[in-house]
């Protein structure tokens, strides 16, 4: 293990950050962003545990930019930012490190996934309001998705990489992945709005429910429907 030591001040007065001991978890780079390594660290005095995220100048501040405008929001169901340095030519983003399952590792193990489906009513009714809550300070995601989505072990859903969000007025290009785009955000960049939200959001259930669809009620499941129709005028959101 590695001991590192941070100053974390925007949570805390910093002399409760003042050379306290960090360990070092786990360190990973994503694959799909090579230029971003990720580090989960705990502090040894109150086991408080944290997402240290290492990404380039440009990118990083883009994404401080939108984890302000988030940090003001009341809802515990997306990471918060806690601080955030220059380390040469790259930024180190310190945020609330969320644990439980992504949607994807969910839908590979069968118990965890009975215990999803047992619950999804719930699950989807917490995922609106958190998206809903996104949309009300200006921002979309532009990129839900299975592996952007955590449950916990209270089957709370909580929404996490905020990495390609923006603001509403300044979406002019294509970014997301592919198979949960709402059609306009790959042909039609521009019109993205929070319709498209909904529409990754339905995409994203529907991938993990498939077989299981009659275990979900009608009401949710037409409200699934619904937010992924094709034409963006046929679709239903909830802001």
């Amino acid at each position: 293990m590695t001991h590192v030591r941070i100053v974390i001040m925007t949570i805390r007065p910093k002399s409760d950050w003042r050379c306290q001991t960090m360990i070092e978890l786990q360190a990973f780079t994503l694959s799909h962003k090579r230029s971003d390594q990720i580090s989960i660290l705990r502090n040894r005095k109150n086991g408080l545990e944290i997402l240290c995220k290492k990404t380039d100048l440009k990118k990083g501040f883009d994404e401080i930019a939108i984890y302000q405008k988030l940090n003001g929001l009341p809802c515990n169901s997306i990471p918060k930012l806690y601080d955030y340095e220059v380390v040469q030519t790259s930024v180190m983003l310190y945020m609330t490190y969320i644990g439980g399952h992504t949607l994807d590792e969910i839908a590979k193990q069968p118990v965890l996934k009975e215990g999803f489906v047992s619950r999804v009513d719930q699950i989807f009714e917490n995922a609106i309001n958190v998206i809903r809550s996104i949309h009300n300070a200006g921002i979309l995601h532009r990129d839900i998705k299975p592996e952007n989505i955590i449950i916990d072990r209270d089957y709370r859903f909580f929404l996490i990489d905020f990495s390609v969000a923006t603001l509403k007025s300044k979406v002019m290009h294509t970014v997301g992945t592919s198979v949960y785009l709402a059609p306009e955000a790959v042909f039609r960049p521009s019109e993205v709005d929070e319709a498209s939200d909904y529409y990754s959001l339905a995409m994203s259930f529907l991938r993990i429910l498939d077989e299981d669809l009659t275990s979900v009620s009608q009401d949710v499941l037409e409200r699934i429907l619904q937010m992924c129709a094709v034409q963006k005028k046929n679709r239903k959101i909830y802001d």
